[in-house]
């Protein structure tokens, strides 16, 4: 807890004065598609640990869960029949609690973040991409795909494994989503990501899969600022002397807005 803690208290001492600010990534794809390892080539870290080259940060809930399952001595493998899987859910819910702190806290601080999810839920990630967009930032979409069944099979290799009906759910949901997601995000701003191959560890394709990547991730987080609302806001925090949006003069509808947010 006190490491979360510290990452948290971290970021609220970053500010407008960072690099990259005002742009939101959103990582779609189901159980088994290997985000963690596109997170990591987008961002130049290893699977979203560490500190990316680009100042991103990343929100996932998932990590706050799994810290949260270890503390408390539950399994990382959900089964919807055992006795303690609703402790399990309850320890869910608190994650996503910590989740959105997090999530306020970068906002506030008008970083660059990627909020790592399933693309299973569009009204939820249009809603969120809408508050993010009239907060002044650029919003884009990466979307991991694969196969099903290359899905659950990297599913069973994963510590926290899902039921396999979970999986094929999310997943068919996905598929469903994706072409309202190139609607919504226009072919500039949605990416697609085949990531059915499998890469033996610092092999030649691997090596030039995440070269790849990391390009990719680094034209969409250094790419000039479209956003006006983003544009004035730097302008009117730099005028005010402020390195956060609830600082600045008109802070009381971006509170309100940032409340809302839920990654």
């Amino acid at each position: 807890m006190i490491k979360l803690k510290r990452i948290i208290e971290s970021m609220i001492k970053e500010s407008v004065h960072d690099k990259n600010i005002f742009k939101a990534v959103f990582l779609g794809g189901g159980p088994g598609s290997g985000k963690g390892f596109v997170l990591g080539g987008l961002t130049g870290t290893t699977n979203g640990g560490g500190i990316s080259p680009f100042g991103v940060k990343i929100v996932n809930s998932d990590t706050f869960y799994e810290y949260l399952l270890n503390k408390n001595n539950l399994p990382l493998v959900m089964d919807p029949s055992s006795d303690i899987y609703a402790t399990q859910m309850f320890q869910r819910e608190k994650a996503k609690l910590m989740a959105a702190n997090q999530f306020y806290q970068i906002v506030n601080g008008c970083l660059p973040v990627f909020i790592d999810g399933t693309g299973a839920d569009l009204p939820k990630i249009q809603k969120v991409s809408s508050i993010l967009h009239s907060l002044g930032y650029d919003v884009d979409m990466v979307m991991v795909n694969t196969s099903l069944d290359i899905a659950q099979q990297r599913n069973q290799m994963r510590p926290r494994k899902v039921p396999t009906m979970i999986v094929a759910k999310k997943w068919e949901e996905v598929q469903h989503n994706i072409g309202a997601f190139q609607s919504y995000f226009g072919n500039q701003h949605l990416h697609i990501v085949d990531n059915n191959k499998s890469y033996a560890s610092d092999s030649e394709e691997y090596n030039d899969m995440m070269l790849q990547l990391f390009r990719k991730g680094k034209r969409i987080l250094e790419a000039p600022l479209q956003n006006q609302v983003g544009r004035k806001l730097i302008q009117l925090m730099q005028k005010e002397g402020v390195a956060y949006l609830s600082e600045l003069s008109i802070s009381q509808e971006l509170v309100s807005l940032m409340q809302n947010l839920e990654p």
